[in-house]
C-alpha cells in the first residue's frame, strides 16, 4: 500500500474482487484464476481450455493453489519483478527473460538494504 492515497478503499476493493460472486465470475470469464476457494470450484474451470489444446488447466491451477501456504506473502519487490518480467518476456528466450529479471530483482533487493544471495 506504499504510496496509495486511499489504502482503506484499496483493501475494500481487493476484498470485493476476490469475494463478490459476480466479480469473481467476471474475473474468470476474462482469464483470471480466482483466489477464493468458492471461485476455484466454478464449473467453467473444469473443462478443457481451447487455448491450451483442450488441457484442463483449471485442475492444474487448483491443485497448485492448494499447495500455497496460508502464510504466503509477496516479496518486497514483487511489483518490480512482475513489471520487469512482463517487459522481458518475448524479448528473447525464456531463459534470457529469467536471467534479466533475476539481475534486476537482486539489484532492487540490495537497493532496499536487504541481504540477498544470487543464484
Amino acid at each position: 500500500m506504499t504510496g496509495c492515497k486511499t489504502p482503506r478503499e484499496a483493501v475494500q476493493f481487493a476484498d470485493f474482487l476476490s469475494s463478490d460472486p459476480q466479480a469473481v465470475k467476471t474475473g474468470i470469464e476474462t482469464g483470471l484464476y480466482p483466489a477464493s476457494k468458492a471461485g476455484q470450484d466454478d464449473p467453467s474451470l473444469t473443462g478443457g481450455d481451447p487455448f491450451f489444446g483442450g488441457q484442463k488447466v483449471g485442475e492444474v491451477y487448483k491443485a497448485s493453489a492448494a499447495q500455497v501456504p496460508s502464510t504466503w506473502t509477496n516479496g518486497p519487490t514483487f511489483q518490480q519483478v512482475e513489471s520487469d518480467f512482463t517487459g522481458a518476456i518475448g524479448q528473447g528466450t525464456l531463459q534470457d527473460a529469467v536471467t534479466k529479471v533475476q539481475a534486476s530483482t537482486v539489484a532492487a533487493i540490495k537497493k532496499l538494504g536487504l541481504s540477498v544471495t544470487n543464484g
